[in-house]
């Protein structure tokens, strides 16, 4: 690493750069953390309690880490209550919410945020909350509010309730326009919110104004309109650079100062630029680009296009999963950034790119009416769509080409395990992939790259590893070799390649190739390639064909983000393939 590498606008990595940009209400929510310590004694019923070790109880939630018995489910159901429990970036999150037949003709809830101190080393900690703010529950049923309940341990800091609230408002039935904050343990105490360091609270008039004129009450607490105040515009990568956890080995220097750093910048500088989507100097952007740039709604939910501005060829469509909806406009944004390699391949006339995601599978079965508009719209060979995603958007990705794979050509999915697991015992139904569901992909020849870093949490290489140890306790815990070997054989069989056995798995940690013994596990060829500072090992594998439809690619010292090179290794993947829309059947064009 040389600390002396500079490019241009290389001071954006740092945090006072973003100092205006960042969440307007950060300083009250970590205020309120602050003076809401965890509670002690609150008196949880007898019968929500377990005995035995809890991970063992079939209630237990491993994504959340917390036994939610389904009883106690029940019975919020059966009083008018639909409830979830998430987690997103090690915090835990819990909407509650009065379901009936006025959601069915449309109604939004006003929503109310409140964040709570727990221990999460608790495993009753859900129910523990649910005791402890049954009265907000009663209210709420009465006057139809929503409830997101923001659960850390230490007060929250990292603004990731961010991208819990986004989520909520795009996955419930919550009233964007009418979202308040629960500041009662600070009105308990006597504290003035513009007394608090950090915050500032922006009125009707766009100019910052006394926050404690606009306290009020609701639901019988005193709280604090936050709507449209919450966002931010700061940057994805650069905060998962410069914030990042449960990472051992990773070191931000020496991505910062390296070509992988700088390639990464020109996406940053844009977040830095625009704060939203709809600014008009952002089209010109990329008109100046000779890219076109055009919003567009289906069915009530936004999509984004990029396509060239006067190519008529017929162009490849990559559909990103990413969030563009409307309850955050800078989210666009973040989209185009973190995905700008991408939008390089719209500015030389290669492709037409497509955005779009919501929270769960069905939601985004609108990615079929999309991309029958894109068909419409555009020069496009819909014989070669591909899609991709990073995180749970790589989930929605691979969920959308398995139900549809007549329509996709390939996937490339990145920052999710390149084995095929069962998440159901993690609370996370919406991205399992049963034994049926396997077979029914081994139907469909899909090529599918996967792609992760090798510091990811989730230590995802290598695959097999009998030595394995879990950064996270609370999620995918699938420590034994057998089980994580099993998981391998499902990917193999879903992608239609031989299964190895058990032996053959056993021995790729130990082979003398560096990248089949970094990813741990059997190939049939394999190679590192060192770009942009840093390795890429990656293994293609056969299948029952003879022919490599199935490449995992891992990258040294790299974190839970998506690089460029990452996009480059996907697009050389995936351009290679196109499917036939009479026969489905998947050819190769180079």
């Amino acid at each position: 690493m040389n600390r002396k590498f500079y490019y241009k606008n290389i001071e954006l990595w740092e945090e006072a750069s973003w100092q205006e940009r960042q969440s307007p209400i950060a300083g009250v929510v970590e205020a309120i953390g602050v003076n809401k310590p965890i509670a002690e004694g609150i008196d949880v019923p007898e019968n929500l309690m377990v005995t035995g070790r809890p991970q063992e109880h079939p209630d237990y939630r491993q994504k959340t880490g917390s036994i939610e018995p389904g009883w106690a489910l029940y019975e919020l159901e059966r009083r008018g209550f639909h409830y979830e429990s998430k987690e997103i970036g090690g915090t835990r999150w819990i909407t509650v919410f009065p379901e009936g037949e006025e959601k069915r003709k449309g109604e939004k809830y006003p929503v109310l945020a409140v964040f709570v101190r727990e221990y999460w080393r608790d495993s009753y900690w859900s129910m523990r909350l649910l005791t402890e703010y049954r009265e907000y529950l009663r209210r709420a049923k009465e006057d139809r509010w929503g409830l997101i309940f923001v659960v850390t341990q230490e007060p929250c800091t990292n603004r990731i309730y961010t991208s819990i609230f986004q989520e909520a408002i795009t996955m419930y039935p919550f009233d964007l326009e009418q979202v308040w904050l629960d500041i009662s343990p600070l009105a308990e105490k006597g504290i003035r919110l513009s007394d608090i360091p950090g915050f500032r609270y922006i009125g009707e008039n766009g100019m910052r104004v006394n926050p404690d004129e606009y306290v009020v009450r609701k639901l019988g607490i005193p709280v604090l309109d936050i709507s449209r105040r919450w966002s931010e515009w700061d940057s994805l990568n650069r905060g998962m650079v410069m914030h990042s956890l449960m990472n051992d080995g990773f070191e931000p220097n020496r991505l910062i100062h390296s070509h992988s750093g700088k390639r990464m910048m020109e996406g940053i500088v844009l977040e830095y630029q625009f704060g939203s989507v709809s600014e008009p100097k952002l089209g010109e952007y990329w008109k100046n680009l000779g890219v076109c740039m055009e919003i567009h709604e289906i069915k009530g939910e936004r999509w984004i296009s990029l396509s060239p501005a006067d190519s008529e060829a017929s162009l490849p469509v990559i559909a990103v999963f990413a969030e563009v909806n409307a309850s955050n406009d800078h989210a666009p944004v973040t989209a185009f950034a973190t995905f700008y390699e991408y939008t390089r391949l719209v500015m030389e006339g290669e492709a037409i790119l497509t955005f779009f995601a919501l929270e769960d599978p069905d939601s985004n079965e609108l990615y079929c009416d999309i991309l029958e508009e894109v068909s419409e719209k555009y020069p496009a060979d819909m014989d070669r769509v591909y899609v991709t995603g990073h995180s749970h958007n790589a989930h929605f990705a691979f969920s959308f080409a398995k139900r549809h794979p007549e329509l996709v050509a390939a996937a490339a999915t990145a920052g999710i395990p390149c084995s095929l697991m069962d998440y159901a015992g993690c609370g996370i139904r919406n991205f399992s992939v049963e034994d049926d569901e396997v077979e029914e992909l081994a139907c469909f020849d899909l090529p599918v790259i996967n792609i992760n870093g090798c510091c990811e949490g989730l230590n995802l290489f290598p695959v097999i590893d009998e030595n394995y140890s879990l950064q996270n306790e609370f999620v995918w815990s699938v420590t034994d070799f057998r089980t994580r070997a099993r998981y391998w054989q499902r990917r193999l069989r879903a992608s239609r390649c031989p299964v190895r056995s058990l032996e053959e798995i056993a021995a790729a940690s130990a082979c003398s190739d560096k990248a089949t013994r970094i990813l741990g596990i059997p190939n049939d060829r394999c190679y590192t390639v060192y770009a942009d500072g840093y390795e890429h090992y990656i293994a293609d594998i056969k299948n029952i064909e003879g022919k490599y439809h199935l490449r995992i690619a891992g990258i040294e010292d790299m974190i839970h983000m998506t690089t460029p090179f990452m996009q480059d290794l996907a697009w050389n993947f995936m351009r290679q393939f196109a499917r036939n829309r009479e026969t489905l059947q998947i050819y190769e064009l180079v």
